[in-house]
């Protein structure tokens, strides 16, 4: 299998309902997840405005921003939006900071296992048991980036604690 066709199977796997009651794909939840992360990060580098809703007093501290800006060190123009099309910024992300690059990615992939695990109860309720590992398992399979295979396998960690 190549990262290729993960891309595709998790065009092809609903996993929720949206905020507009539409159905949501796996890849469009991580297209999703790395929007958000890209205008966080623009508006900690550059004071652009939200392009989401956020609720970033709450999130974010002073000691959390500046850890954000000494790691992802940034060599790109602000208006970079690369037609606004985020598989192609996180390409372009690729030759001009390798962690930003990772963490996008990373944002996109996260969820890649839920093709491969996805049942549905007897209640028509969804559910991607151990997706997590899952995920981590096809990523590795598909990449030696052991960075991002491991933000992929912690990535419920968050989540559960809160």
């Amino acid at each position: 299998m190549t990262k290729e066709q993960l891309l595709i199977d998790m065009k092809n796997c609903y996993q929720f309902i949206g905020t507009e009651g539409a159905w949501q794909t796996v890849y469009e939840h991580g297209i999703s997840v790395a929007d958000y992360f890209y205008d966080l990060i623009m508006h900690i580098y550059y004071k652009k405005p939200f392009s989401h809703e956020w609720r970033v007093d709450k999130i974010l501290s002073d000691d959390i921003i500046d850890t954000i800006k000494k790691y992802i060190v940034l060599n790109i123009d602000s208006n970079n939006t690369v037609g606004g099309n985020m598989e192609n910024i996180i390409y372009d992300m690729k030759y001009k900071s390798k962690l930003f690059f990772e963490m996008l990615t990373y944002c996109l992939y996260h969820d890649c296992g839920k093709p491969y695990c996805r049942t549905v109860d007897k209640n028509d309720n969804t559910h991607f048991p151990n997706h997590e590992l899952v995920s981590y398992k096809k990523w590795m399979d598909n990449d030696d980036n052991k960075f991002i295979g491991e933000l992929i396998l912690y990535d419920m960690m968050l989540h559960r604690s809160t």
